[in-house]
């Protein structure tokens, strides 16, 4: 049994600061006009920040910004999960990610979610996708507010099974 003095508060300073904004690497202009496009279309309450390279994304995060979804094109990367572990890292368990890329493959997509990735989509991407993506809860993989949620289970049996074995029933 756990005493109360074994819970411990946050301190003030230690408090994680309210998420908000988007900040966005979408080297591509296409991609670039395109997300524009949706977030004013969509109306989206978030501030779209656009920065050029994923090092300048994480610089603006070190420095204080507190992103509620960070967009990371990845198609032109060498090390795509090298970068996204890099944001996670950066960003913390909170921090939503959604990758972009060129390639639709479910490989990839499991190898992009295993490193904190909160979800894929392929290039161009749609208007539905991206807004499902920036609008659905949830951090990374397995951090609280990314799983699927509380899942509770009621089972029982009775028997259904009625002999009428010696006579009318």
């Amino acid at each position: 049994m756990r005493s109360s003095s074994a819970v411990s508060a946050v301190p003030a300073s230690a408090k994680i600061p309210d998420r908000e904004g988007v900040v966005a690497v979408l080297p591509d202009p296409q991609t670039l006009d395109r997300v524009l496009g949706i977030f004013r279309d969509l109306q989206i309450g978030d501030e779209l920040h656009v920065e050029a390279t994923p090092d300048a994304a994480l610089r603006r995060m070190r420095e204080g910004a507190v992103p509620r979804v960070l967009l990371l094109d990845l198609s032109d990367s060498p090390a795509p999960i090298a970068v996204l572990s890099a944001a996670r890292t950066v960003g913390g368990g909170e921090l939503k990610i959604v990758a972009l890329g060129n390639v639709n493959d479910v490989g990839l997509y499991r190898d992009l979610t295993a490193a904190g990735a909160s979800d894929y989509l392929v290039k161009p991407v749609s208007r539905e996708a991206l807004a499902a993506a920036v609008e659905r809860e949830g951090g990374a993989p397995g951090s609280p507010g990314g799983g699927l949620g509380q899942v509770i289970v009621f089972t029982g049996s009775r028997s259904g099974y009625r002999s009428s074995v010696g006579g009318a029933g």
